[in-house]
């Protein structure tokens, strides 16, 4: 048996040697002893069902080093502790924070950290806080101002009578106080009201009358309100106050739009951790059919060989039988590869480090006995997903926005017409009593326009936000079509797969059947060599195809509940 399966293995050892032992040359007797130790390796990982690794080949750093430092570490793909029907990554400790994780569980951790899940609620945070920053701009400002000033002047006048020169220095000191209060209206205008009082106290030096001293005080009350007519307002064009607004209902409908994003994002992030999951059961199985498929492959080849002793085949049905092997070898090490991607790719998704422990249940079995689902039919499903998909009130908000921009563009290209209107009290006196007794008042009342004669980038640009508002609606039209392909595509690949479980699991039944059958005949010589491989063929393919449809099936149906607009339980 160890002779058989060194033949197997002689094409990977000849390959890995290859080097070494060309420059060895010379020495023949050494170099083929070392070699049958190095095949001989190889042959007890195989009678021992285990499989290399796909980075345990190694050559020697240089051709100095003996054929003996070549080592294999090898992966026991075989081994039951390693693959399980139940268990993925079943060598995880059972006592680890992320083993044994079912896919409930598995969302639940990717809700909580996935890193486009974080960014996703800053996103509707930074919303929420510009809605609210949108929302002050109409509450009333209040600004306490206060000015403190000095100011020094220095005259000087030449007198024609005495020949000499007047001087006059100046000293003010100015300081200010008071309160404004500024409501912005819906209307795009506003009303304005402020108190002011101020002091000035006054020094003068003169070379003629001497020092002197004065202060005054000067107490100020007014209000104004001003108020756009056409650019700027929508009081005299019809559109009330959606002009005066238009920041806020942006902010508003973009708030909308962060939240919607945020949960298309925590659907999305749910179905690629379903997707992945299921992926990785689909591999893990088919890891479990390449177990078997080895298993089978190794048994004929020794079957072979031995029918090859007696005379009953030729030398070339044993190199055959090796191929045979040897390729479930190489796929069972290409599937490992595929898992161990599927890993990480599912960590990433959960937001954990690459260097995470993490084991999952196999639900396969389960889902055998569970059956088909019921599904809708193409019309209900159709209008489910119409009524319930998110992206359709998306598109709606888009629209809104680019009609909100057409209608503020629109606005911009008229005259700047505005009125404004205020009513002042005021005072002034050397006591401060005395000028806030505010005696004198006024009232006063205009009109301003302004008409610009070359309007062209503003007409530019409102002809731009007209044709964004068409390209809104088209895509409006667009992602409803789209909606329904999806819809209609993911039915029928639920259909589909239901159909191909149903021929699948009679296949694999009859391929089973039939490999025993080709086995018995091939035994007492009644089938050829070249039938029983066929027979293999035919039980790992439908095996791996039949596996892979079970876990297919979930993932069409989740694919069906996010075409349909359904939550994802």
């Amino acid at each position: 048996m160890r002779r058989f399966v060194a033949i197997a293995w002689l094409g990977i050892a000849q390959i890995f040697a290859s080097d070494a032992v060309s420059a060895q040359e010379s020495e023949t007797q050494p170099s083929e002893v070392r070699s049958t130790d190095f095949i001989e390796r190889l042959e007890s990982l195989a009678r021992a069902n285990r499989l290399p690794e796909y980075e345990d080949l190694r050559l020697p750093e240089s051709n100095s080093v003996p054929i003996e430092s070549f080592y294999i570490r090898s992966m026991p793909l075989m081994d039951d502790d390693r693959f399980t029907s139940t268990v993925v990554f079943a060598y995880v400790p059972g006592d680890a924070e992320f083993a044994h994780l079912t896919l409930t569980e598995l969302l639940a951790i990717a809700e909580d950290g996935n890193f486009d899940l974080v960014n996703s609620r800053r996103n509707v945070q930074i919303s929420m806080s510009d809605v609210r920053g949108e929302e002050a701009f109409f509450k009333p400002f209040v600004d306490l101002v206060a000015d403190a000033r000095a100011t020094y002047t220095t005259e000087r006048n030449n007198t024609t009578v005495t020949g000499t020169e007047a001087r006059t220095e100046t000293t003010t000191y100015d300081t200010s106080a008071g309160i404004e209060a500024t409501q912005n209206l819906a209307t795009g205008g506003s009303v304005t009201a402020d108190l002011t009082e101020d002091r000035t106290r006054l020094r003068t030096d003169s070379s003629r009358t001497g020092r002197t001293r004065s202060t005054d005080y000067d107490a100020d009350l007014s209000i104004r309100y001003i108020q756009p007519l056409l650019r700027g307002s929508g009081l005299l064009t019809g559109d009330g106050t959606d002009i005066g607004t238009a920041n806020l209902r942006r902010a508003r409908l973009s708030e909308m739009d962060s939240i919607l994003n945020d949960r298309l994002s925590r659907r999305d992030i749910k179905f690629n951790v379903i997707d992945q999951y299921f992926r990785i059961l689909q591999i893990h199985q088919q890891l479990l059919v390449s177990r078997d498929a080895v298993r089978e492959r190794e048994r004929f080849l020794a079957e072979t060989r031995i029918k090859y002793d007696v005379g009953r085949v030729a030398e070339s049905e044993i190199l055959r039988a090796e191929i045979q092997f040897l390729s479930e070898v190489e796929t069972s090490i290409s599937r490992l590869q595929q898992l161990d991607d599927a890993r990480e790719n599912l960590l990433i998704l959960l937001g954990l480090p690459l260097e995470t422990e993490i084991s999952l249940l196999d639900v396969t079995n389960n889902l055998l006995e569970r059956g088909r689902l019921e599904i809708p039919t193409t019309t209900e499903a159709v209008e489910t997903a119409l009524t319930n998909r998110l992206e359709l009130l998306q598109s709606e908000i888009d629209v809104t926005l680019a009609e909100i921009n057409e209608d503020v563009a629109r606005n911009d290209i008229l005259p700047d017409l505005g009125f404004d209107t205020g009513y002042r009290r005021f005072d002034s006196d050397d006591g401060f009593r005395e000028a806030n007794e505010f005696d004198n008042d006024s009232i006063d009342a205009g009109l301003s326009l302004r008409i610009p004669l070359q309007n062209i980038q503003r007409r530019e640009a409102y002809k731009r936000t007209q044709l964004r508002t068409e390209q809104q609606r088209t895509n409006r039209e667009s992602l409803e079509r789209d909606i329904r392909q999806e819809v209609l595509q993911a039915h029928r690949s639920v259909l589909t797969t239901e159909a191909r479980l149903t021929v699948l699991r009679k296949q694999v039944e009859q391929a089973r059947r039939n490999l025993e059958l080709i086995n018995g005949s091939f035994e007492v010589g009644f089938a050829t060599i070249t039938e029983v491989r066929l027979a293999q063929d035919d039980l790992f393919d439908t095996e791996t195809a039949y596996s892979s449809a079970v876990l297919g099936y979930q993932t069409s149906i989740a694919r069906l509940y996010v075409a349909m607009g359904l939550p994802l339980h």
